[in-house]
């Protein structure tokens, strides 16, 4: 009878005990996968006044913690269910009376996006060593769960630096802690500075609309490496008679830009021909842009193309026609067929083309020229390669030329 009364005795001071504490988990569910979890669980002052306390987080993807209030990175979350919980079980433990108090319970947790998405390879080259830098991009950082857990090469090389031997195609992929897997593949030349065919850039128009033109590149919208220096990088566009109608970055808040830009030209009047330009900038393969070091760092492509319009579609004026001007020569008119020149060739031109010097007394050239300018406005003293050019006169008027050498 003794034994049946200390039973229930223990068991009813087990559960009076159960009573006094209560866990309280809180999440600030930021909905990226980066959350920050914190303790608020209470016991009651008649518990014990001389207790310790452990914390065990079960963040509901296979991971757990011990700390109190714990930040945490979710990962891959193809094997995780949804609606997704994190549970809290503390215990409070008095070592002098031998009496314990534990609570569970659960808080949900809200991810809007899959948080693998925020991770970033890129592959860093260095003499004849690659690196493979795994970062992640969230604002907050993320957590120390989250970092590289593997690194696999192409040749089946398992750490971060590889040294590499011949030029050639390597890809690494890394797997983190949390489960998200990235790949990544670098053209190896040899070389610390890597190459770049600037044709890459490949202009294009998009929409083919007559009055709201828009531009992009096959490079920057499958964006490889090596990368753009998106404030120094961007699209410029003028109309026939010269006047720049557009000028507009190549990346836009991080993503590829496409340009679009209304076909008015100084008339009011759309313009049958355009003169569209970039500017790209190129991180060296340390993400680093000093091109006066030796070897340079980073690299520049500027080009400029015309596009003309048919009718339906504006056409790569890449088939050219020349015609000859009395005073600068053989000059690029566009693509050949009716609006063309009438030399089907740069050398039929010259063979043809006989230069005269103007007579300012005559009726046809009797203003002054005051100076010459590129497209950037910036002053040109002598005539080199080939460049489009603005010849500014006296009575106000501006001629647009292109020189071709």
């Amino acid at each position: 009878m003794k034994l049946v009364l200390l039973f229930l005795f223990t068991i009813i001071s087990f559960v009076n005990t159960q009573a006094q504490c209560n866990s309280n988990p809180i999440s600030d569910n930021g909905g990226s996968g980066t959350i920050n979890f914190s303790d608020s669980s209470t016991v009651s002052n008649s518990f014990s006044l001389n207790y310790s306390v452990s914390y065990l987080w079960d963040f509901g993807d296979g991971f757990t913690s011990s700390q109190q209030s714990p930040c945490h990175t979710y990962g891959d979350l193809s094997n995780v269910s949804f609606p997704l919980y994190a549970t809290l079980t503390v215990l409070y433990f008095d070592s002098t009376t031998f009496t314990s108090c534990q609570d569970i319970d659960s808080v949900g947790v809200n991810i809007l996006i899959n948080p693998c998405v925020y991770g970033d390879l890129q592959i860093a080259v260095s003499g004849n060593t690659l690196t493979a830098n795994w970062t992640y991009n969230l604002n907050s950082g993320g957590c120390g769960n989250n970092y590289p857990d593997t690194y696999l090469w192409i040749n089946g090389d398992t750490t971060q630096t590889i040294s590499v031997s011949s030029s050639g195609t390597y890809t690494c992929t890394v797997t983190t802690t949390t489960g998200c897997v990235y790949t990544s593949t670098y053209a190896y030349n040899g070389s610390f500075t890597p190459t770049f065919d600037c044709s890459q850039m490949d202009i294009f128009e998009v929409n083919y609309d007559y009055n709201v033109v828009s531009f992009q590149s096959s490079y920057i919208n499958n964006n490889v490496f090596p990368e753009l220096i998106e404030s120094l990088s961007f699209w410029d566009v003028y109309d026939a008679q010269g006047t720049n109608i557009g000028l507009y970055p190549m990346i836009f808040q991080g993503s590829p830009a496409t340009f679009s830009v209304a076909n008015v030209g100084f008339n009011g009047l759309p313009s049958d021909s355009l003169y569209v330009c970039y500017e790209a900038y190129l991180y060296d393969s340390l993400f680093q842009h000093n091109l006066f070091a030796s070897p340079p760092q980073g690299s520049l492509c500027s080009s400029c193309e015309w596009l003309t319009w048919d009718g339906n579609f504006w056409l790569d004026a890449s088939n050219v026609s020349y015609d000859c001007d009395p005073v600068l020569g053989c000059y690029n008119a566009g693509p050949s067929g009716p609006r063309g020149g009438q030399y089907a060739s740069l050398s039929d031109c010259q063979n043809a083309c006989f230069l005269t010097s103007i007579n300012e007394s005559s009726s046809i050239s009797s203003r002054q020229l005051i100076k010459i300018v590129d497209f950037y406005g910036r002053e040109v003293n002598s005539i080199q390669g080939n460049q489009l050019l603005f010849y500014l006169y006296d009575d106000g008027t501006i001629e647009k030329k292109i020189s071709i050498h």
